[in-house]
């Protein structure tokens, strides 16, 4: 059994890396992070440009289809030159959005795809817990109600995914960026109180 990466996927990350090594030196990772919010629109494209931000949609919504090793080996390229943005954050929603029901993935996915929507992931409360058992969120009588901690990249996503418990248990419930109730403090923390 042959435990080495393939030809594609050395290629993958080589791609990645050489690209952000290239768009993305320390001098610009510098002016990326002293920014308000820490990313560049056009750096974001270029890694929606080469498939990045679609690589574990399914080819029906626009995506590649490939797996999560795949994204590890891209985490690593971008990580290597210490790539500022929404990465980490919009690849969970991605997993998360991917893994539910298909209207929310005909929504959404497409323009995750092709970079035009950002995704974050709300889990912490408090000082970061991210316990199922200890999720404070609730969902009641159709309304979102609760504080989330340390979301990453909150200000720049159009659709936030907050764990919340219902009475069906714990979940996640989409947010669209602009929803009534919704509050982003500078310190990426949501206030939730909506419909």
């Amino acid at each position: 059994m042959d435990f080495g990466l393939s030809e594609e996927q050395n290629l993958l990350q080589d791609t990645v890396r050489r690209y952000v090594e290239t768009e993305c030196p320390p001098t610009r990772v510098r002016e990326i992070m002293q920014a308000d919010n820490a990313w560049d629109e056009a750096l974001w494209q270029g890694l929606a440009d080469l498939g990045v931000t679609g690589m574990t949609i399914p080819v029906e919504h626009g995506g590649s289809g490939l797996e999560l090793l795949d994204l590890a080996l891209v985490a690593d390229a971008l990580g290597w030159a210490c790539t500022p943005g929404p990465f980490l954050a919009n690849a969970m929603g991605t997993v998360a959005l991917c893994a539910s029901d298909p209207s929310a993935q005909a929504r959404w996915l497409p323009g995750v795809a092709r970079g035009e929507t950002r995704l974050s992931f709300a889990l912490g409360e408090g000082i970061g817990q991210w316990d199922p058992g200890a999720v404070q969120t609730r969902v009641e009588g159709g309304r979102l109600n609760g504080e989330k901690s340390m979301v990453p990249f909150a200000a720049t996503a159009d659709v936030l995914l907050v764990a919340a418990v219902d009475a069906d248990g714990p979940g996640l419930w989409a947010v669209e960026r602009g929803a009534p109730g919704l509050e982003i403090s500078s310190l990426n923390v949501l206030d939730l109180s909506r419909p």
